[in-house]
């Protein structure tokens, strides 16, 4: 019964890593995204002028 509750919690270690990894991707992609628009945005206004 031991084993079987560690393999268990080795188990929901991995998912919340998993989260975890997923959740810090998708800051990024959002920060990518962010600084991508405001770049845009000055080049574009730059030229503009």
């Amino acid at each position: 019964m031991a084993r079987k509750k560690k393999k268990n919690e080795k188990e929901v270690q991995a998912v919340n890593s998993n989260e975890i990894l997923i959740r810090d991707l998708k800051r990024m992609l959002i920060w990518t995204a962010i600084s991508v628009t405001i770049t845009l945005l000055i080049v574009l206004g730059v030229e503009s002028l």
